[in-house]
């Protein structure tokens, strides 16, 4: 580094901010509601509530956040969040949003969390869980939440191992839009939230690559960008 080189400064991962409300767990954990009758819902929504915690976007420092709330877990209740892994000179992660249940605290190796968004998530302390055995019904989605994690990540692991980074971005868009995007007559629309930094390890792939992908995928039409930031993929015919 030159003597007029402005050093990097990296940014220590932030800590949430406690809310003062508590939101009903049953709501957080939204597919449960479908299945219990309006009577049972409601004595559900009395009985268990659970602290919010509120995370700003950035580096999120959720292993600490798990460990001064006597927390088992997180669920998502609104935002987005990146869940980092590495493994030698490899980058992969994952997308989290509602409803998604995550334990920072009880990683097997190094992960980073990042709130592409602001989020709010609902704190699974040891309270929360022992009120959720009146409703048992609870663990049967919070089952299911987790089940629903480890199927995303299978089908992303095995996109992330097609040797095109073009068609891993394309694959990985289209996976992504059944849970985040929305139908439009130019095809489907993700978040605006989907930037080449977020991209990057979702497809398995460095940001220089990514961006150069999306340059080629742009000019065949196969992938473009709207006004707003927000991608569109063509939607398939014939």
């Amino acid at each position: 580094m030159s003597l007029t080189e402005t050093p990097r400064v990296v940014r220590a991962p932030r800590r949430g901010r406690l809310l003062t409300a508590r939101t009903p767990l049953v709501d957080v954990l939204t597919d449960l509601l479908d299945g219990l009758p309006p009577e049972r819902r409601e004595r559900a929504r009395r009985a268990v509530h659970a602290r919010m915690l509120s995370v700003r976007r950035g580096k999120w420092d959720g292993a600490g956040d798990a460990e001064d709330y006597d927390c088992h877990g997180f669920v998502v209740i609104e935002g987005t969040l990146l869940r980092g892994v590495t493994a030698g000179h490899r980058e992969g992660a994952e997308l989290l949003g509602p409803g998604d249940l995550l334990q920072p605290a009880d990683e097997n190796g190094p992960a980073t969390w990042r709130a592409v968004t602001e989020a709010t998530l609902a704190i699974l302390d040891t309270r929360t869980l022992a009120d959720a055995g009146a409703v048992p019904e609870l663990a049967g989605a919070m089952l299911s939440a987790v089940s629903g994690r480890t199927n995303a990540i299978a089908r992303q692991l095995v996109i992330a191992q097609w040797a095109s980074v073009d068609e891993r971005i394309v694959a990985t868009m289209e996976l992504l839009a059944e849970r985040w995007g929305i139908v439009s007559a130019d095809g489907l629309v993700l978040p605006a939230f989907l930037t080449h930094s977020v991209l990057a390890p979702l497809v398995g792939a460095r940001r220089p690559s990514v961006t150069t992908s999306l340059k080629r995928l742009d000019a065949s039409g196969a992938v473009r960008r709207a006004g707003d930031g927000r991608w569109i993929v063509a939607r398939h015919t014939g």
